[in-house]
C-alpha cells in the first residue's frame, strides 16, 4: 500500500500535498481530543458523523438503528480516546498512518452493529439506495414500484457476498469512501479494493439479472 501512496505522490503532488495535510489535520485533532480537548471532540465528530451513519444505515437498513448506533459510537469514542493509540505509518515521510484512526472508529461501529444484529437474531435488511441510484431513474408511478420490488430484491441478494465484500459494498456505496481510503481501512491494496468490488457487483449481477447490467460500468473510483 505505501508503495502505491508513493508512486501516488510521485505522480500528482498536489494530491499527494492535500493528503498529507488532511492526515496531519487528522492526527493534530486526535491529539488534542485524546488530551481532552473539547473542540478537537467536536471537530472529530463533525468530520466523522455523517459517514458513520451512512454506514450504519447501509448495513442495518434502520435510520433510528442507525442514528443510535451512530451516538453510541462517539460516545464510546469520548470514553477510550485517551488509550488510543496510533499505528506506524512504515516510513520516514509517514510515521503515523492517520487511517488507524477511522479504522478504530469503523470498528467500534461494526461492533455495534453486529451486536444489534445479533439481539435481533437477523441478517441485515439494506435498503442499498445508494447502489440502486446508479439504475436509470424514473418518475413513472410503476416503473418507481419495480424499482421498489429491486431495492428489496437487493437487500437479499447482499446475503450471497462474503463479508469482506459485503464490508466493501458498504464503505464504498454507504459511506461514499474511495478505494484508497476503504483500502486503508481494510489493509488492502487499491488494486485488492477494486477486485472485492468487482467481483460483488458481478455476483450481484448474477443474482439479480438484467437489472444490474449498468452497475459494472460506472466508473467508481
Amino acid at each position: 500500500m505505501q508503495e502505491s501512496n508513493e508512486q501516488i505522490s510521485q505522480a500528482n503532488p498536489a494530491i499527494a500535498a492535500a493528503a498529507a495535510a488532511q492526515s496531519d489535520e487528522v492526527v493534530s485533532l486526535v491529539d488534542a481530543a485524546r488530551n481532552g480537548d473539547s473542540t478537537a471532540l467536536s471537530a472529530i465528530y463533525e468530520r466523522y458523523c455523517d459517514r458513520i451513519y451512512h454506514y450504519a444505515l447501509f448495513k442495518l437498513g434502520n435510520s433510528q438503528q442507525a442514528e443510535d448506533i451512530c451516538a453510541q459510537v462517539f460516545l464510546k469514542m469520548m470514553e477510550s480516546v485517551g488509550r488510543f493509540e496510533w499505528r506506524s505509518g512504515g516510513s520516514n515521510s509517514h510515521p503515523i498512518n492517520s487511517a488507524s484512526f477511522s479504522s478504530w472508529l469503523y470498528r467500534i461501529a461494526q461492533n455495534l452493529i453486529t451486536d444489534q444484529m445479533r439481539r435481533e437474531a437477523r441478517r441485515p435488511a439494506v435498503p442499498l439506495d445508494s447502489v440502486a441510484s446508479y439504475l436509470p431513474g424514473s418518475s413513472d408511478p410503476a416503473h418507481a414500484a419495480e424499482e421498489t420490488m429491486f431495492r428489496e430484491q437487493l437487500a437479499l441478494a447482499l446475503e450471497g457476498l462474503t463479508d469482506l465484500q459485503a464490508q466493501v459494498i458498504a464503505l464504498k456505496f454507504g459511506s461514499g469512501l474511495s478505494n484508497a481510503e476503504v483500502g486503508q481501512l481494510l489493509s488492502r491494496s487499491e488494486g485488492a479494493v477494486k477486485a472485492l468490488q468487482y467481483s460483488a457487483l458481478q455476483k450481484l449481477q448474477r443474482l439479480l439479472g438484467p437489472a444490474l447490467e449498468a452497475l459494472p460500468t460506472k466508473n467508481y473510483g
